[in-house]
């Protein structure tokens, strides 16, 4: 049997619950136990999987770990260090959303080399000790963002940083096919198969949730089956070549 632990603090608990959840229904076929151990300040997850499946659920746990260290550390670790109220920025969260996706391959590259080989994963030891450099580069996106605050609040030059950074976001998936159902946007790929992806926010009907999950998905087309609501200028800003409307 192949045995794997995640150990995170508990306000990153959702990442080791949201794992139990899909790991629960990938490996229902297969011989598995799963646990999740509290502690005074953190949860241990624990996995026991059959060996003849350890290769593939091991590629998938290990992706879903690194997609979720991204999103929750790196996006808290910006957050941490901006110099600015960014509350008070409208649409402020396509900026944070393209930083945090900005030389996403390449993170998750780093971060994936620091974990393969382990059976025990500790993520506040990774994050806090780790993956230095990976932050130091990190922090590099924050001194950009500090040092273009006055440009963030213009509506015109906030649109030209956030193209910038997406021009060094890597094509995730070749379309996406966008549909409003069941009173929310829904993400379909080019063989109309649903997307649930690892770093899109919680699903809504607000063109906020629209916008961060193109950014998030970067893909190569998009097709919109349906009616935007209000804020289709920075969706057609952001992403006008790439938008075909069905």
């Amino acid at each position: 049997m192949w045995k794997y632990n995640i150990v995170v603090p508990k306000e990153y608990g959702i990442i080791v619950y949201r794992l139990k959840s899909i790991l629960k229904n990938n490996l229902s076929k297969y011989r598995h136990a799963q646990a999740i151990l509290e502690e005074s300040d953190k949860y241990k997850y624990c996995l026991i999987v059959e060996e003849d499946v350890e290769n593939h659920v091991k590629a998938e746990v290990l992706s879903y770990l690194v997609d979720n260290i991204i999103y929750f550390y790196k996006k808290d670790y910006i957050l941490k260090n901006l110099k600015f109220d960014y509350n008070n920025i409208k649409n402020f969260t396509y900026f944070l959303k393209a930083l945090i996706c900005f030389d996403y391959q390449l993170d998750k590259e780093i971060i994936l080399d620091k974990i393969i080989h382990s059976s025990t994963v500790y993520i506040d030891s990774l994050f806090n000790f780790g993956i230095k450099k990976l932050k130091d580069k990190w922090y590099e996106l924050v001194l950009l963002a500090n040092e273009n605050y006055f440009y963030i609040n213009n509506d015109e030059t906030f649109v030209q940083l956030i193209k910038f950074l997406m021009s060094n976001i890597d094509y995730r998936v070749n379309t996406v096919n966008v549909y409003y159902k069941d009173n929310r946007y829904q993400f379909f790929d080019q063989n109309n198969n649903y997307i649930d992806d690892y770093l899109l926010d919680y699903p809504s009907n607000d063109d906020n949730f629209l916008i961060n999950s193109l950014i998030s998905l970067s893909p190569k087309k998009i097709k919109i089956h349906c009616e935007l609501n209000n804020n289709d200028y920075y969706l057609y800003e952001l992403f006008n070549e790439r938008i075909e409307k069905c």
